[in-house]
């Protein structure tokens, strides 16, 4: 029995995969050295504080190009966000899945719900692995006889309720989702599904809270802008000015 459930489970995350589901994230460089290390240290940025709070959603805002992509991956795999996190969740189960949205990217589920959905789903049940057997009817059920599984959107958030539902687990999601405006539907819907999705884990054994990042658009200022965050902009003044340094030092070593 234990076989077949590792065999299911393993047939399960591979349903879940998707060509591209990861690119955008693995296409972000690095941040040059010496900057954007404000997000940890200076406690004004308001990050750890939110890490160590209850509040659902942290919200990055900024221009096209100030570098919200690349704080958002920063955030998502530097060790000192996992540790923030296990401070204050203790022994309980942690998963921090992330996704960045692509529109410029050539596949579907790289800028849809349906991608964020697979995404994410793989990441917890990767994570968290008793979770699949919490999902494995709805599995079995979108299993065709030839063993294809076509995974909708409808079965897709229902397997996600049902994480949510589950009581045998405790602790909590940590979701990283970059770049709301480059989602291909409204702006408006990937705001109001990224807030439901918080509402719906309220009060559960394992419940969810968000990190997002996107451009000033009026619908996410008017829809998110009573949750704590940060305009991104106003903070890399100083990150600026250590590139150019560092350029122009590397030109006049050429010289």
């Amino acid at each position: 029995r234990m076989i077949t459930q590792l065999t299911n489970t393993a047939e399960c995350l591979h349903s879940l995969q998707a060509a591209g589901m990861h690119e955008r994230q693995n296409q972000i460089k690095e941040p040059h050295k010496h900057t954007i290390e404000w997000i940890f240290s200076d406690a004004k940025a308001g990050l750890h504080q939110w890490l160590q709070s209850d509040s659902g959603l942290f919200w990055i805002k900024g221009k096209p190009g100030s570098g919200k992509s690349t704080l958002m991956k920063y955030i998502l795999k530097d060790p000192r966000t996992r540790k923030a996190l296990e401070m204050k969740y203790g022994s309980q189960s942690l998963t921090m899945p992330g996704f960045f949205f692509h529109n410029r990217g050539a596949a579907l589920v790289q800028k849809s719900i349906e991608g964020l959905l697979r995404s994410i789903l793989h990441q917890i049940l990767s994570d968290i692995p008793e979770l699949a057997l919490s999902v494995g009817e709805i599995y079995n059920n979108v299993k065709s006889y030839e063993g294809h599984c076509g995974w909708h959107i409808a079965e897709l958030k229902h397997a996600l309720d049902v994480v949510f539902r589950q009581r045998s687990v405790s602790g909590c999601i940590v979701l990283f989702v970059d770049a709301l405006d480059e989602y291909i539907g409204k702006d408006s819907d990937i705001a109001s599904f990224l807030k439901d999705l918080i509402q719906q884990s309220k009060n559960k054994a394992l419940r969810l809270r968000i990190c997002a990042s996107s451009r000033e658009y009026n619908v996410f200022m008017d829809m998110l802008g009573n949750f704590p965050g940060l305009a991104i902009h106003d903070w890399t003044r100083r990150d600026i000015y250590q590139y150019i340094s560092d350029r122009l030092g590397e030109c006049k070593r050429q010289d």
